[in-house]
């Protein structure tokens, strides 16, 4: 009910990935609007009667994401064709004579090799990531975390592996990786994200309040490595760089599991 009533509204002639994000659209239209890239990733189109699937824009092919479409350029005449008119008129199969004759032998091979089920009679969008072609929200997520940490723009470089296989309880690992990731929310982090407060440590008094303060440079915290029999790895000249991060992968480059493990418990405690 829900799904048609958004449908109704917001792109009653158009499927999903066409809509326009429309006038005064709601919070949940808007999220919903702005992640059809991750659903376009996982979404492809399974072949009925092949006449509502676009052949030079829908993904309709098997493959990988960037290969479910067919690829341009193509002859002009292409771009006006359904999947309809790839098959013979009277039974289901690929009219491989005209498939051949309208595209170059790698794409005519791969829309040759993509299977017709004589029991899907109508065409409709499947999600590839989960056996029974239904979306999930786990699946969903698992998609667009591998398309985030994928991505240029979001991919951090560094010795990930070494926090995770920390001798240390997950959630305490989770957070040396949130540590890493610039996600603790430390009065530096506050104010770049626009929210005024004070910026020196409330525990010292004495430097701004940022992660490299925080574990490794206000004076509690070094008292506390000491207690923790950690002292030698806070002095090392190798664990010395000037943010957070590169002093967390150094120590996981260099020094064991079990040691690493210890280091975490000490940040969480």
């Amino acid at each position: 009910m829900v799904a048609k009533l958004i449908k109704a509204r917001y792109f009653p002639r158009s499927s999903l990935f066409e809509a326009p994000l429309g006038y005064n659209p709601s919070f949940a239209w808007r999220s919903m609007w702005h992640a059809r890239q991750i659903l376009s990733l996982g979404c492809r189109w399974q072949i009925g009667s092949g006449e509502n699937i676009r052949v030079m824009h829908d993904p309709w092919l098997r493959g990988t994401v960037n290969k479910k479409w067919v690829p341009s350029p193509q002859p002009a005449e292409v771009y006006q064709l359904s999947v309809r008119n790839l098959l013979h008129e009277n039974y289901k199969a690929w009219n491989i004579a005209k498939v051949r004759n309208l595209f170059s032998g790698d794409v005519a091979e791969r829309i040759l090799e993509t299977p017709l089920v004589n029991s899907v009679r109508e065409d409709k969008v499947v999600w590839e990531e989960e056996r029974n072609v239904c979306y999930s929200v786990k699946s969903g997520y698992k998609l667009a975390m591998r398309y985030i940490i994928g991505s240029d723009k979001y991919h951090v470089a560094g010795n990930w592996n070494g926090i995770w296989k920390a001798q240390a309880p997950h959630m305490a690992r989770h957070l040396l990786w949130r540590l890493c990731r610039g996600c603790l929310p430390t009065r530096y982090r506050l104010l770049e994200r626009r929210v005024e407060c004070n910026l020196n440590c409330p525990v010292c008094d004495e430097e701004i309040e940022d992660e490299i303060h925080i574990f490794f440079r206000c004076a509690v915290a070094r008292d506390s490595w000491c207690a923790a029999g950690l002292s030698t790895v806070l002095h090392n000249d190798a664990y010395q760089q000037s943010n957070a991060m590169d002093r967390i992968f150094a120590m996981c480059s260099n020094e064991s599991s079990a040691i690493v493990g210890r280091v975490t418990m000490l940040l969480c405690s």
